[in-house]
């Protein structure tokens, strides 16, 4: 994986106005290629659990949060958890997968 920074503590090489996020390149073309994943520094957006996010909106995910497509219509902000801690989410909320390695949602 690329590894940039730490998306999970919040902590790392990010700079102002910056933050930590998962990402996941999936192969094009025949899919025989490798997938491409890890954590980048980008922009932080302000959306946090529940809020809607991506294209749509114009405005993307607080740190600590993924945009996502859920359960809910459209893309949503879910609060980042480790997939190897099915108890990481508060207010009764559950880990779920995400499909980059190492990395869950709130949900």
């Amino acid at each position: 994986p690329i590894t940039e920074c730490d998306a999970l503590s919040g902590l790392g090489e990010c700079g102002p106005g910056m933050a930590c996020y998962p990402f996941v390149e999936h192969p094009g073309g025949d899919g025989c290629e490798a997938q491409v994943y890890g954590t980048l520094c980008m922009p932080a957006g302000v959306g946090t659990q529940g809020a809607r996010c991506g294209d749509d909106t114009g405005d993307w995910c607080a740190a600590g949060h993924v945009c996502v497509i859920g359960q809910r219509p459209g893309k949503r902000c879910a609060a980042l958890c480790s997939s190897r801690d099915a108890n990481a989410c508060t207010d009764g909320l559950i880990c779920g997968d995400l499909d980059v390695a190492g990395f869950g949602v709130c949900g």
